[in-house]
């Protein structure tokens, strides 16, 4: 879940294609404190995994789903995207009500899966 609250400004150090994903290299300096891959990190508003990352930079693979949805599918080397890392129980309050699917007792049901992508659907509390 995220609070909205942009943290940091990125640049992105690499655009990788890869069969239909692409891989993202991302620069995100003092973001990067405590992270491991398996975190999740919201690039330009999307969430992204961290697949690797170093002391200055961290890559997070874009399904086609997401390409085709997002902006993400139109950054190249050099641009500057907004980063905030995920809330967690020990997130300051007064910074934002985290947001996020399931996360406001909403429901997140699949609707489709396929190679590294998929759609959910996600219910409103009133909506089930």
């Amino acid at each position: 879940m995220f609070t909205g609250i942009i943290q940091t400004i990125g640049r992105i150090a690499g655009v990788e294609a890869r069969r239909r994903d692409r891989r993202l290299t991302i620069q995100a300096g003092k973001l990067l404190r405590g992270v491991k891959p398996g975190d999740s990190i919201a690039v330009a508003g999307v969430c992204l995994t961290v697949i690797e990352r170093d002391d200055r930079s961290f890559t997070a693979d874009v399904v086609p789903e997401t390409l085709a949805r997002t902006t993400l599918g139109t950054l190249t080397r050099g641009s500057r995207v907004n980063l905030e890392r995920a809330a967690t129980p020990t997130t300051a309050p007064g910074r934002g009500a985290p947001a996020g699917p399931g996360g406001d007792g909403s429901r997140v049901t699949p609707l489709t899966s396929g190679g590294r992508g998929g759609r959910v659907r996600c219910f409103d509390r009133g909506q089930f």
